[in-house]
């Protein structure tokens, strides 16, 4: 089956949003936003970060104009961030208005911030260290695997559960208030892509091919529901996973580099339809292709050198019970994803010396064949590893890898590990080179002495 026609519909828009700043529609929804989001914030001085980030939400949610390709049965794209961008803050964009208003004042004019990034790889000659600001806005996961078995209903239902306990400080309750605005309108924007859906069947009935009617038809039936509910189908996982990747990324502006364990959390469903006769593995392969094709498309792959997408999907390993994960959707993914010659979403497979001979030859006789685009984790150390970090094992054995290939525990914890750097090898160089070094007067002030260093206050 060829995908030319996915790939020309993605290619247009993202050519468009490679520099959205000459997007018209972009910048009308962007100054539209941030208009009302000044607006807000001008009318409500006393309001708490969460409040002003649950009201962002609301506004993008209702100003943002969805994007789907009629060639494609999934709804992500609101068109609120440079294509190649999976979240991470970018000064301008919609989602970036409260960091963007927020961050000289609370980290770049900190004096000790100042002091930090004289050390900084980028901003001296002593290049000791290499960070970014105080928080790692990228390499985050959702908690894919709870809302696979809740929903975003199920998060509401929580929130109004603790709402409804007495004696929560007024802190918990501003962020419970928030958290249920914040979910609403995660609904909303799902609610959206269906009338979005109904507009094209109805404007471009004619011009739509069978395939295309179908897609549209399958979205203006399923958004909303989906991730409103847990998934009930492989098409409806499939789906909510790439619609919380995004959309999370559009609203929060946080890179959400991880795009699910898909086949410990998508194989259960697939034999479920297979069961019921509502797939075929021919159906399910051209599905996971369709899902898999935007990232290479979106971060201009073909005229790209070494694009950085921070799109990881994670395969094989264990569950949280410890059984072996190796199914036909393993194989579907490795398999298509070299067929059709994907360099992303990246592949992320977990292995341990239980994994099945089945699973090590698939993924050794594609990189024997040239395609080698595998980060292999190994369990066995990995997973004692987050254990001695303070983790229960069923905790560990959910972990994943985003960014590039940082572990973190899917719903537990976030990873700072890529974010900040020290150079032992620059010490020593620094402390074998002759005096007199300007680059060694650091910071605010100039310690002389290693006795003075200790003794200097924090």
């Amino acid at each position: 089956m060829t995908y030319d026609n996915l790939r020309t519909q993605m290619r247009a828009y993202y050519d468009s949003m490679a520099n959205p700043e000459q997007n018209p529609v972009f910048v009308r929804v962007r100054d539209a936003i941030r208009q009302e989001m000044d607006a807000y914030a001008e009318r409500t001085p006393g309001a708490s970060a969460v409040t002003l980030k649950s009201v962002l939400h609301e506004v993008i949610a209702e100003r943002f104009e969805p994007v789907l390709f009629s060639q494609s049965p999934f709804f992500y794209e609101m068109g609120v961030r440079w294509a190649a961008n999976w979240g991470i803050p970018r000064k301008g964009a919609p989602g970036s208005w409260l960091m963007d208003r927020r961050v000289d004042a609370f980290v770049c004019d900190s004096p000790l911030y100042r002091d930090a990034m004289s050390f900084d790889r980028r901003k001296s000659t002593v290049g000791m260290i290499g960070w970014n600001h105080v928080f790692d806005y990228d390499h985050h996961c959702i908690g894919y695997t709870k809302l696979f078995a809740v929903g975003v209903g199920g998060l509401l239902a929580e929130i109004e559960e603790e709402l409804q306990k007495s004696g929560i400080s007024p802190e918990k309750t501003d962020f419970l208030l928030a958290s249920r605005r914040s979910c609403r309108a995660v609904l909303r924007v799902a609610e959206r892509f269906a009338f979005k859906a109904e507009e094209m069947l109805e404007d471009r009935h004619d011009r739509l091919d069978p395939v295309e009617r179908e897609n549209l038809r399958w979205i203006s039936e399923t958004a909303g529901r989906i991730p409103r509910e847990p998934p009930g189908t492989f098409r409806e996982a499939l789906a909510m996973i790439w619609f919380l990747r995004e959309v999370t990324a559009s609203l929060e502006n946080v890179g959400v580099s991880v795009v699910g364990h898909l086949d410990r959390l998508a194989d259960p469903l697939y034999r479920a339809d297979v069961a019921s006769g509502r797939i075929t593995e021919e159906e399910a392969r051209d599905l996971l292709v369709r899902w898999m094709i935007p990232t290479d498309i979106k971060f201009f792959l073909h005229r790209t050198e070494w694009p950085e997408t921070s799109t990881c999907v994670e395969l094989g390993g264990c569950d949280t019970d410890g059984a072996i994960v190796f199914n036909d959707i393993t194989r579907f993914v490795i398999e298509e994803h070299e067929k059709n010659k994907l360099v992303n979403p990246k592949l992320n497979c977990r292995y341990s010396i239980r994994a099945p001979r089945a699973y090590l030859d698939l993924i050794g006789g594609c990189i024997l064949r040239g395609h080698n685009v595998f980060a292999l984790i190994n369990d066995d150390v990995i997973i004692p590893s987050l254990m001695r970090a303070g983790k229960t094992e069923r905790e560990a054995r959910l972990f994943v890898n985003g960014g590039c290939q940082e572990t973190m525990v899917e719903g537990v914890e976030h990873t700072a590990g890529a974010f900040y750097y020290f150079s032992m090898p620059r010490v020593l160089d620094l402390c074998l080179q002759p005096e007199p070094l300007p680059e060694k007067i650091l910071g605010s002030h100039t310690l002389d002495a290693y006795p003075r260093f200790i003794e200097a206050p924090a």
